[in-house]
This record gives structure tokens, C-alpha cells and sequence, in this order.
């Protein structure tokens, strides 16, 4: 028992966290990885996809992942591989969020930080939208090193900027995303989701093979006698997109979002699920692994 006052107690675990991130980063890795999945972190004879995951954030930290993790600047790389074309429309970049003109802004758009994940503020009219409130969440997330306490650390070096964008509805899902996971620069599966906000008729995720005939039961947490997703009309379109910008890469998820019969660029992720697929069934994770060939290590 703590002969500490609960405060002090609190206090005296972040300041221990913050010593294990900056001071024994490797130390911390395994202590995020046994938390998670109840097994020690290997590093020699990696085996199984969270294992390689958790690998390649150690032992392969090529600037390119970097680069493409940050939301800005992936857009020079899209286009660069010559898919520009379906880049989100940009409204307006910020380096702090009172340099944001909301007067200047459409009456529906999504502002995110660039340096992490989830760090999105939807409008979906702006006649309602309480633009302090925004700034205010808009600083905090600003003020937070992403990645450092979930040992995802390609986030930490980049320079923070807010995008302004487009708002992607889709008429009948409410939002829909397609995720392509691709390993060593080949397209495996589609993760395709309208868990993620807006009207849910047939909510949750859905894993389906490239060529869209085939639900694949990798998840633990997918209803397979729910109703399927309808084939995107741009379903070859992603995958033609998702392989070439995969091909730098030993591994990375392709996100893009639908909108009616249009498809648009989402992100690049290095680390699905923090490099813990624990929504993903053992037996699914072991076989990942297999597919994912490491290649020789990178410090940069």
C-alpha cells in the first residue's frame, strides 16, 4: 500500500513513465508490449506481426517513414508517385491555431494536426461551431509529443503544423474508410469501416480479399453475419494507389475515404493499432508475421 496521498502518487507514476521513455526508450517498448499482450518483447527471432511491428520502430527508422507519417508533407510524396489527383482538398495551413481565419473557411471542414493520430475537429456547419473551443483543443494537441507513451516514435520529430480540409460525407455509410494493409510493397486485404462517426446503418469494419468476393474472418471483434459492404467503384483505383505508394516500405496501412464515386488519399500508417493488433485473431497475427519479410536494419 502507497503511504502516499493519492496526488503525489499520481505525480510520482508520470515522472517514472517520463524517465522510461527518455532514459530506457527499449525498456519502455517491452513495458508497453507486456501491458498489452501479457508476453515479453523479443527482438532476435521475431516472429509473429506485433513483434515485427515493434522491430521495425526499433531497428528501422528510415526518414521516409518520418516524412510520410507526417500529414502534411505525405501530400509532396502522393503527388510524387503521381496521385496528386486524389489528394483532399486543402484549405489552409497553420503553424499555431490562432493563425486560423475561420471567416476564410467553407461552412463545413475537418481541422487535424499533422504529428498524430485522432487529433481531427469536424465542422459540419460553421454557423454552430464554437471556433474557441477549437483553438483551445487545437493547443493542447499542439503541446503533445505523439507517439512517445505508445512507443511510436516516428511520430516525435515532426514539425507541427493544423490542415484545414475538406469534409468527406458519404450519403449512405455516414463516413466510410478503406484500409489497405500492404506488406513489403504488395497489397494483402481491405479493412473497410464506417465505425468512425455519422449515420451507422450497418456499423463496425468489415475484412474483405482485394478482389472484394471474400469476407475474412481476421478479426475478433467482426460480426461476419452482418450485412456486407457494397464493392467501392473505385476499388482498383486504391489498390493501383496502395501499391505504388507502398513500395518504399516493409510495411504500411493505405487509408483512403469514400465519397460517392470518389476516392480520396487519407494517410499513411506505419503502426496500426500502436503495433498491437489485439482486434485481430492470433492465428491471423502469426500469419501476418509470416508475410512481412524485415528488411536489414536502418538507424538514418
Amino acid at each position: 500500500m502507497s503511504i502516499l496521498p493519492s496526488s503525489l502518487t499520481m505525480r510520482a507514476k508520470r515522472l517514472r513513465t517520463k524517465v522510461m521513455i527518455r532514459g530506457f526508450p527499449v525498456y519502455h517498448a517491452r513495458r508497453i508490449y507486456r501491458s498489452r499482450t501479457g508476453k515479453k518483447l523479443r527482438y532476435k527471432n521475431v516472429q509473429d506481426l506485433n513483434e515485427k511491428l515493434f522491430w521495425l520502430e526499433r531497428y528501422w527508422r528510415h526518414p521516409l517513414v518520418a516524412r510520410c507519417t507526417d500529414k502534411y508533407l505525405v501530400r509532396d510524396y502522393v503527388a510524387s508517385c503521381g496521385f496528386g489527383v486524389l489528394l483532399n482538398e486543402l484549405y489552409g495551413v497553420y503553424d499555431t491555431p490562432d493563425a486560423i481565419d475561420f471567416d476564410a473557411l467553407p461552412d463545413q471542414f475537418v481541422l487535424k494536426c499533422n504529428h498524430g493520430c485522432g487529433y481531427n475537429l469536424f465542422c459540419t456547419d460553421k454557423g454552430s461551431f464554437d471556433t474557441e473551443e477549437a483553438r483551445g483543443q487545437l493547443r493542447t494537441w499542439m503541446g503533445e509529443t505523439y507517439g512517445r507513451e505508445s512507443a511510436e516514435w516516428h511520430y516525435a520529430g515532426i514539425k507541427r503544423k493544423i490542415l484545414a480540409e475538406r469534409f468527406i460525407p458519404h450519403e449512405e455509410y455516414g463516413s466510410m474508410d478503406y484500409q489497405i494493409y500492404c506488406f513489403n510493397g504488395s497489397p494483402a486485404f481491405f479493412l473497410a469501416r464506417n465505425d468512425r462517426g455519422g449515420k451507422l446503418p450497418l456499423g463496425g469494419s468489415h475484412t474483405y480479399s482485394l478482389d472484394w468476393q471474400q469476407r475474412l474472418p481476421h478479426r475478433t471483434d467482426e460480426d461476419l453475419l452482418k450485412q456486407d459492404f457494397k464493392e467501392p467503384a473505385y476499388r482498383e483505383a486504391m489498390i493501383e494507389c496502395a501499391e505504388a505508394l507502398s513500395r518504399p516500405f516493409p510495411l504500411v496501412r493505405v487509408d483512403f475515404y469514400g465519397l460517392d464515386d470518389i476516392v480520396v488519399f487519407g494517410e499513411l500508417t506505419f503502426s496500426p493499432i500502436a503495433n498491437v493488433l489485439d482486434s485481430y485473431r492470433p492465428e491471423v497475427v502469426a500469419e501476418l508475421g509470416r508475410w512481412l519479410k524485415l528488411p536489414p536494419k536502418y538507424q538514418g
